[in-house]
This record gives structure tokens, sequence and C-alpha cells, in this order.
């Protein structure tokens, strides 16, 4: 009887050392910010060349105010809770853009700063792009202004995001 049951369990670890190998295959693959950023850079640049960015688009007085930007998470312990993701930046309106086409500048901003692009503006205490890390950036118009919230996927990032905007803000 415990031969059998030794050849049986036997038999199992080999199916399961086989089948291993291809579990890796459903693990996501590690974080390539160098290929996000260029994936990025085709999809929101202008082709070709570098934008033309507003002059007051990357000038810490054109925003208005910098809040928080929570995210609801579900716990199943606790039920919803908010943590921190980022920070939403008031800003000025920018009457020759639209709030589409300023999403695509911070965007493409992001994404050059990220590939070290040659004439790339260098923003100290940029809150639009933290080096490394999957930071997203979308604008809204609201109120007669605009809105851009810049999300983090982890929370050290979001803290330095807020930290950014904040110092980016104040003159």
């Amino acid at each position: 009887m415990r031969a059998t049951s030794f050849i049986v369990y036997g038999k199992w670890v080999v199916v399961l050392l086989t089948l291993a190998p291809g579990c890796a295959l459903l693990l996501p693959s590690a974080r390539d910010s160098k290929r996000e950023a260029e994936d990025k850079e085709r999809s929101t640049c202008p082709l070709g060349k570098g934008p033309e960015y507003p002059v007051e688009l990357l000038d810490g007085r054109s925003v208005v105010t910098v809040k928080p930007l929570y995210s609801m998470v579900r716990s199943a312990r606790t039920g919803p809770e908010y943590r921190l993701s980022g920070a939403t930046i008031q800003l000025r309106p920018f009457p020759a853009f639209s709030s589409e086409s300023l999403e695509s500048l911070l965007n493409c901003h992001n994404a050059r700063s990220e590939l070290a692009r040659p004439g790339e503006p260098i923003v100290p205490n940029d809150p639009y792009w933290v080096a490394e890390q999957d930071v997203r950036v979308s604008v809204r118009s609201e109120s007669g202004g605009l809105r851009a919230e810049v999300r983090a996927s982890d929370l050290e990032t979001a803290k330095e995001v807020l930290r950014r905007a904040t110092v980016f803000a104040t003159p």
C-alpha cells in the first residue's frame, strides 16, 4: 500500500512540474517603462517632430489649485476605502487648446521626459512625470477652467506626484 501511494504521489509531482512552467505565462511580465514611453510617444506626440507646448503649460503660474486625488478601493474586511492615487491640478484656461489637446500634450511630455528626448523641457518638480514610474494624465474642462488628474499606480509615486504638484504650483 505504501509503495502504491508513493507511485501515485510521484505521478502527481511529475504532472505538476510539467505544468508549472506554463503557469508562468499567466503572470504579468515585468514593466518596461522605456517601451511604455515609446508607445505613449507614438500615440500622443506629433509625427516626426517635438511638440510645441504653450509657454504657460509647464509653468507653475498656470496652476490655480492642487488637491489630493483619491480612488475608492473595495476591501472585503472594511468595505470601500479611499486611497491617495495622485493629484488634481486645476489649471487656468488655454484659449487655443481643448482639454483633449492639452491631455495629449501632457502625455507626450510625460513620454518624451521618460525617454530623455533632446529639446524636451526639464521642469523642476514636474508633476506630470516621475522617472521610471507609471503616471497617467487626463484633462477635463471644468467650470471655465481645466482639471488635470495625474494618477500614479502605487502609493509612493502618488505621494511624489502630490508633493511635486504642490511645489510646482507654489510661486
